[in-house]
């Protein structure tokens, strides 16, 4: 056995990392990722997809695992962290959260899509994120969760692209689509994250284990927001596969999460169910879970290892 793993800790694809938003940025870290429509200028950084910086990774090492409980539960490991998706921007002017009066806010709203024309969609207006400003955009492909983006354009009526994907507009949980499906707060400013007034994106219901519910070829990882609940995102896959070195997730494979081996050292693990194994192999099949249990709806996720 290389190591058995008592703290492990997930090294997040979402960089930018701070509690229960999610980040995003130009490509080259200036002005904003969202447009007016026009444009698809602007494509958001990575994946959860990606948005800026680096996520906070907590400290992890090697060692002896817990004896395994009564119940058949695997050793324990520790437990990954937050993902935050802030949009770049500038400026200023009005914005308001959705009506729940019946009329429709002007000049349009997120969620509810009233105040543009049928070939139109309400967006995010970049020069006005501070106040959660909105404005009505062209559709020249109607993306949804599964559909990666250049620009807000590329997404369907309802929904925005968020560090190249489309995610849907929502202002609960119960727009979202569960159990991975979470309605995240959306930031601005890369340097000094704050909330967009109304500017809230559900989270990708997607299966860690197959990528399931992400665009081809992008891997599904799981994530902690403000209030500790598990939620699951999509990212770009990497080229690296099991024990190979990483930076972030975005090095490695679908199916994979990287994991601190130690102090200096990351690894991409296999992503795994933790109570029945599957996942794992004859090379490394063990599931090793998380001190405090990474749960999505009725799964335990962990990581395999030998």
């Amino acid at each position: 056995m290389r190591s058995q793993l008592v703290t492990l800790c997930l090294a997040l694809v979402v960089a930018a990392c701070a509690k229960g938003s999610v980040s995003s940025g130009s490509p080259d870290g200036g002005e904003p990722i969202l447009t007016d429509g026009s444009s698809d200028a602007s494509l958001p950084d990575a994946a959860p997809g990606a948005p800026d910086a680096a996520p906070f990774v907590p400290d992890a090492r090697p060692g002896t695992p817990d004896a395994r409980p009564a119940d058949g539960a695997v050793p324990d490991a520790s437990l990954p962290v937050d993902a935050r998706t802030t949009v770049d921007a500038g400026p200023v002017d009005s914005g308001s959260p959705d009506s729940s009066s019946g009329t429709c806010n002007s000049p349009c709203e997120l969620v509810s899509q009233c105040g543009c024309p049928a070939d139109q969609a309400c967006d995010l207006d970049n020069s006005q994120l501070a106040t959660g400003g909105r404005t009505c955009r062209v559709i020249i492909t109607p993306g949804t969760e599964t559909s990666t983006c250049n620009g807000i354009s590329q997404c369907a009526a309802g929904y925005t692209c968020v560090s190249g994907v489309c995610r849907k507009y929502c202002a609960d949980d119960t727009r979202c689509t569960g159990p991975g499906g979470v309605c995240t707060q959306l930031t601005y400013d890369s340097t000094n994250p704050k909330p967009i007034p109304g500017g809230k994106v559900c989270s990708a219901n997607c299966d860690p284990l197959t990528g399931t519910g992400c665009p081809n070829g992008w891997g599904c990882n799981v994530y902690q927001d403000d209030n500790d609940r598990f939620f699951t995102e999509c990212r770009p896959a990497g080229s690296s596969g099991q024990d190979a070195a990483c930076l972030d997730n975005e090095d490695c494979q679908a199916g994979f999460t990287c994991v601190n081996i130690d102090i200096l050292t990351r690894a991409c693990l296999r992503n795994c169910n933790a109570i029945t194994g599957a996942g794992c192999n004859a090379s490394d099949p063990v599931c090793y879970s998380f001190v405090t249990p990474v749960k999505v709806g009725n799964t335990t996720y962990g990581v395999c290892d030998n």
